[in-house]
């Protein structure tokens, strides 16, 4: 017995089912006693045995066999020689678990192996899998796996054998992975493989170098990695119905790039069978990006205007026709021709290169304001279309007006550096009010913007819409015209009294008296300045007005203030503090002069960068109050944690106090909320004896309203104090 395992040591037989079978063979023999076996006998039995083990392990070494056995209960791992040539592992080493086992096999077929084995455990069947596995970065050899499982009396599993066989040299998978190989690698189209769950197995060079992505980004991956989200359900639901059913799909798709561009690719695919003879599916891509320039640069010499980009007449028309025929009973089509003044008169002297570089800057400039649901074309020389479909046409065009007026303020240069401003004229439709057809809609518009010429102004063909629109767009470019130099526009001030009647302050009101509309209200031009971005020239030009005036007051008493209000923009502006130092040192105003005031809706937002610049006034030394209190977010929050000096209480609620039980409870509230956080109390629009009687009662500091004294000029508000 001895000589028998000295001989399995020799052959590198551990505890395998061969080793098994010739040792129990070997006991047999050795423990029948009929036989009687001579010493002659023994020797050569022995003779024999070395022999069979020594042909054994010829054949496994020429068929690449490597036989195991696996000890399930202690883990441990028995194997011939030939196990470690197949795994290129050096002779002696002992490190081949099966957990080693499982680590050379690919992630995307291990799943797959394991639920083999494990089937073989719980069942009691004999198990044959193919697969590959990875002994170096590149050597991929294909392996095919006999096991057997040995069940105890018990029926448990506690053992398992089997062999392994590297077939990765069979001729004739071999020329045909060679085969494959050339072409996977040699064409210019990408391919990629992917199991039928849709997970990507290989991909070649060229999808590499197509996408941006490397190997590792993709194998082991679901191939939706590269999906453009650019088709709906129904697309991929045919695609796969048709895989389903005939086993390939072919049609044009469009992937995503790992850049996250989406590119456009003739896709065919097919289910055919991997090496291992699982099911797979191939997908060869034909970029078509190419291809689509060229159609789309046929379609824009047809459909684009040259010089600016923008949709010409033919497409304009076009989508006018199908706005018109779309139109649902509650929607209107809005078309405005829109011409850019003054150029002729630039061709003239400069040249029409500089006119060409204008028209081109302007419709940058337009469209990059307007939404994508809106169509800007240019129709022919310095005429420009809108057209756009909408329940509020209107409101809408008024607001794009906004913006394109908005967008001429910015001064155009030419290539001298020379600057240029232009103004707009505009004719504007609206369907079906002033015509169901292109034909009737054209000659309408066209003949508006004739007018519009003539008055250099913007007309509506239907009288209805016509005052209201017209009178906006005009006094758009009225006030962008006054921002330029501010002749019209000037601060009144309107007295803020204490409880014994003394002057103590003011606050400097804008006022608009335009020479030709005469006077406009705040409430009027201060929304159409918010909503065309002039509102922070207007709030500066207000407050260094305040300061100038303010300087000129002399003996000005120490508690005495004038407030400002402040914009939006201008507190989201953290040069704010800067700004406002720079104008109180160059008039030479003390800070304790100056009251800054700001309403609930402009603190909604951005709550810590106001917190921050507000504390950065007040440390300066202005005071600063808080306006129109009770009628915006009225969070009680942000009082504790603003550097708030004085609550102004809105009029409105001033107004109805000694009419309303709720407003003289809100009032009550917010004069006693005020105490108690140490803020003074501003009631504004106080307009009766009996308004101040209460509200003197209540225990508010300071009174504003046309009671005492209505919003004058500096000259007239001098004059009330030296009274």
């Amino acid at each position: 017995m001895k000589i028998i395992e000295e001989l399995f040591k020799k052959y590198n037989f551990k505890n395998t089912s061969v080793g098994f079978s010739l040792v129990e063979k070997d006991k047999k023999l050795k423990n029948n006693e009929e036989d009687n076996l001579d010493s002659s006998n023994e020797l050569k039995l022995i003779d024999r045995l070395e022999e069979n083990l020594f042909l054994l392990k010829s054949f496994q070494k020429i068929a690449k066999i490597g036989s195991w056995s696996w000890d399930i209960k202690n883990g441990k791992v028995h194997r011939s020689s030939e196990i470690y040539d197949i795994f290129n592992l050096k002779e002696k080493m002992d490190n081949l678990t099966f957990d080693n086992y499982i680590s050379f096999i690919p992630k995307n077929e291990r799943e797959r192996v394991i639920k083999v084995i494990n089937n073989a455990l719980k069942k009691g069947e004999d198990y044959e899998v193919t697969h590959h596995i990875e002994i170096t970065k590149g050597d991929i050899r294909l392996i095919k796996g006999i096991g057997k499982t040995i069940f105890d009396e018990n029926n448990k599993a506690v053992k398992m054998i089997g062999i392994v066989q590297d077939i990765t040299n069979d001729i004739k998978t071999k020329k045909s992975l060679e085969t494959f190989s050339f072409l996977f690698d040699s064409t210019n189209d990408s391919i990629l493989m992917t199991s039928t769950d849709g997970v990507i197995t290989e991909v070649n060079d060229s999808m590499l170098k197509v996408t941006g992505y490397s190997r590792e980004d993709l194998v082991g991956f679901k191939s939706s990695i590269m999906k453009s989200n650019q088709h709906n359900k129904e697309f991929y639901s045919e695609m796969w119905t048709s895989l389903v059913e005939t086993g390939s799909w072919s049609g044009e798709i469009w992937n995503r790039k790992k850049d996250g561009t989406i590119y456009p690719v003739w896709s065919r695919i097919i289910r055919t069978s991997d090496f291992a003879g699982e099911d797979c599916y191939i997908a060869i891509y034909t970029d078509l990006s190419e291809s689509h320039k060229k159609n789309e640069t046929i379609r824009d010499l047809s459909e684009k205007d040259l010089l600016t980009g923008l949709p010409n007449w033919r497409v304009f028309r076009d989508r006018l026709k199908q706005m018109l025929s779309t139109r649902k009973s509650n929607e209107e089509v809005l078309l405005s021709v829109i011409k850019l003044l003054n150029l002729g008169d630039m061709n003239e002297l400069k040249g029409s290169e500089a006119g060409d570089e204008i028209l081109t800057e302007f419709a940058l400039r337009v469209k990059t304001v307007l939404d994508a649901n809106i169509t800007f074309a240019r129709l022919e020389g310095t005429e420009f279309a809108i057209l756009f479909k909408s329940e509020d046409s209107l409101r809408e065009f008024d607001n794009i007006m906004d913006m394109i007026t908005f967008s001429l303020r910015e001064t155009f240069y030419d290539k001298k550096h020379k600057d240029h401003f232009f103004n707009i004229v505009s004719g504007t439709v609206i369907a079906p009010t002033d015509g169901e057809t292109p034909d009737i809609l054209m000659k309408n518009v066209i003949a508006t913007l004739h007018k519009a010429k003539e008055n250099k102004s913007h007309y509506f063909f239907s009288k209805d819409f016509k005052e209201k629109s017209s009178r906006r767009i005009l006094l758009t470019n009225e006030l962008r015209k006054e921002i330029r130099r501010f002749q019209h526009i000037k601060p009144y001030y309107q007295a803020k009294l204490d409880k014994k009647g003394e002057v103590r302050g003011a606050e400097a009101l804008a006022r608009w008296f335009h020479p030709e509309i005469g006077f406009i209200s705040p409430a009027e031009f201060i929304p159409i300045a918010e909503e065309s971005g002039m509102i922070s020239e207007l709030g500066e030009f207000i407050f260094e007005e305040t300061c100038k005036n303010i300087s000129s007051f002399e003996g000005i008493p120490d508690n005495f203030k004038v407030a400002v209000n402040l914009s939006s923009v201008q507190l989201a502006n953290k040069n704010l503090p800067f700004k406002i130092e720079s104008i109180l040192n160059k008039h030479k105003v003390d800070y304790k002069h100056i009251e800054l005031e700001v309403t609930e809706s402009m603190l909604q937002d951005n709550l810590d960068d106001t917190v921050d610049t507000l504390n950065k006034l007040r440390d300066m030394g202005v005071t600063i109050a808080l306006d129109d209190f009770g009628t915006g977010y009225s969070s009680l929050s942000y009082l504790k944690e603003l550097p708030i000096d004085i609550l102004k209480i809105d009029q409105s609620f001033i107004f109805s106090m000694l009419k309303s039980k709720k407003d003289q409870a809100i009032v009550d509230t917010i004069i006693t909320l005020g105490k108690n956080l140490d803020m003074k109390l501003v009631a504004e629009g106080v307009e009766t004896k009996e308004d101040v009687k209460a509200l003197t009662k209540k225990g508010c500091d300071y009174f504003q309203g046309y009671y005492f004294h209505k919003p004058s000029p500096w000259d007239g508000f001098s004059t009330l104090m030296d009274d």
